[in-house]
């Protein structure tokens, strides 16, 4: 009986000695990954701190500099947000509407003042001779081309491209392909009716018989698209879309489709539409950073610089 409790105590302090070893190495597990987390909140404290100075630094050499590398990296960050086709396509007629109000500006009023006026001077004093040119000499930049160009630089094409280069950023997450397809959209969208109306109020003969030639609704898409790429990828995509521009006018009336007149007038259309979507884009909220009096002081090892602290503001 003796040694059965005996055995039986043994048993008992052995299994108690095997737990407090085995919660003694948890201890120790527990306490190891604690110090390891310790030592990853220590790491990004001292990355963030010498971000924060590194910006700091900055702040003090260039403020205005600052502020533009924090607005852009704000806004580019709030695009990457907001890539969605339903918060797109609910924003939409927002858009069409805000970029059709962006339109009538002193600088709309010059351009298009300055397109009618060629456009009846041409009526007026050139029309005549093309037509007569492009009848005893048809299609001289080719049949094919103007065959191709007559589809591809259809505004109904031109917005159907548009539409799958949007989803081209979508799927490819591209910020700036984003906006750049949801501008195009936009600027067709106000692009297609408006030359639709103008076509049946003035209802002119085009050079081969057909009626609604005033104004090519085939060169104010193009001339909406070549402005829109100055706008958003800068001066060489722009001169390429602008030489595109150039062959689509050519064409439309080497093809007998449009008189100068209609050719002229469409491109200062295609202009005003472009430069007053591009200029209008805001559909994220726009970052302003402005310095206000207050100042936060840096403590460096010349001594302490006073800085002026920085706010950004977000306007809707």
């Amino acid at each position: 009986m003796r040694i059965r409790t005996l055995t039986l105590a043994l048993t008992i302090a052995a299994l108690l000695a095997t737990g407090g070893a085995r919660a003694e190495d948890d201890l120790q597990k527990g306490h190891q990954k604690s110090v390891d987390a310790a030592k990853d909140a220590a790491g990004a404290v001292k990355e963030g701190a010498e971000k924060a100075a590194e910006g700091a630094k900055q702040a003090v050499e260039n403020p205005a500099e600052a502020a533009k590398n924090a607005g852009e990296a704000a806004k580019e960050k709030g695009k990457q947000v907001v890539l969605s086709f339903g918060h797109d396509m609910h924003d939409y007629p927002e858009r069409v509407w805000r970029d059709l109000t962006a339109i009538p500006s002193w600088h709309s009023a010059i351009v298009l003042g300055a397109g009618a006026g060629l456009a009846a001077t041409s009526n007026a004093f050139w029309d005549d001779d093309v037509r007569r040119s492009t009848r005893d000499d048809p299609e001289r930049f080719g049949h094919a081309e103007n065959s191709t160009l007559d589809v591809v630089a259809d505004p109904v094409m031109l917005f159907a491209g548009s539409s799958a280069l949007y989803g081209t950023s979508l799927f490819f997450e591209s910020p700036r392909l984003h906006d750049f397809s949801l501008d195009m959209m936009s600027a067709l969208t106000i692009d297609l009716p408006v030359v639709f109306a103008m076509k049946k109020a003035f209802h002119t003969r085009r050079p081969n018989g057909d009626p609604d030639g005033f104004p090519s609704g085939h060169v104010t898409g193009a001339v909406t698209l070549g402005t829109l790429l100055a706008e958003h990828f800068g001066l060489y995509p722009g001169i390429a879309g602008y030489v595109f521009s150039g062959f689509v006018a050519w064409h439309r009336i080497d093809y007998r489709k449009h008189d100068l007149s209609d050719v002229l007038f469409g491109a200062a259309l295609g202009y005003v539409v472009g430069r007053a979507v591009g200029e209008e884009d805001e559909e994220l909220p726009l970052i302003h950073a402005h310095l206000v009096s207050d100042s936060m002081h840096i403590q460096t090892v010349r001594g302490t610089v006073s800085v002026p602290e920085m706010e950004l503001a977000w306007t809707f």
